[in-house]
């Protein structure tokens, strides 16, 4: 009883929008999911919906859908051992929609790479975090120190159901604990973004720390 609840649920939030998380995931282009055709996306789906996460994905390995939350329009799935995909809407005015991808790749260290697009897959040019972003605005001396250090970047960003985004820097997970010592106190560890307008041109958008 509980299941068929919960598949009765899934199909009238599915249908409330004109466009929601599901399509975008299944009109998603196959190279973001290189584990995933579209035969095999419908496939997960209906899984979930019946009660089983995960499938064998094109390589063999398990690709399964970690959260599904059609009420804030989010979707997260593990696409294999070291991948993960999200996919989020956003409609900040009632004429946009705005679908949100990130692509996280987890080895010693998780980083990941955030698009932004329209329903038609046409990119938005919105500028993501640098390491410098959670040092703050001002360019100060501890920053200076970590760049002479010269490490690689790496951010991870995931959605949140409260329509914001959460970025950790995981960089200072490289750091020996004397460089971590010298800049703690000057640098954060996670910063959380909003998708606002631009207030020069509405019709572009920013990603704004909070």
């Amino acid at each position: 009883m509980k299941k068929l609840l919960f598949v009765i649920f899934i199909i009238a939030n599915t249908n409330t929008f004109a466009y929601n998380i599901l399509d975008a995931f299944k009109a998603l282009p196959e190279h973001f999911t290189p584990t995933l055709n579209a035969i095999l996306k419908s496939e997960l789906i209906n899984s979930y919906i019946n009660g089983n996460d995960s499938i064998e994905n094109a390589y063999f390995g398990i690709s399964k859908i970690t959260l599904l939350d059609t009420e804030n329009e989010l979707i997260k799935i593990q696409t294999s051992k070291v991948g993960k995909i999200e996919l989020k809407i956003f409609t900040p005015t009632p004429n946009d929609t705005i679908i949100a991808y990130i692509n996280t790749v987890c080895t010693s260290n998780c980083t990941s790479i955030i698009q932004f697009f329209n329903t038609k897959w046409e990119k938005f040019d919105i500028k993501t975090l640098t390491s410098k972003d959670f040092f703050g605005n001002t360019p100060t001396q501890e920053f200076l120190l970590f760049k002479s250090w010269d490490m690689p970047q790496f951010i991870e960003y995931t959605f949140t159901n409260k329509n914001t985004i959460k970025a950790n820097f995981n960089t200072l997970q490289l750091l020996d604990h004397e460089q971590q010592k010298q800049i703690e106190a000057f640098v954060k560890k996670s910063l959380t973004l909003n998708l606002k307008q631009q207030e020069s041109n509405p019709q572009n958008y920013i990603l704004k720390i909070r």
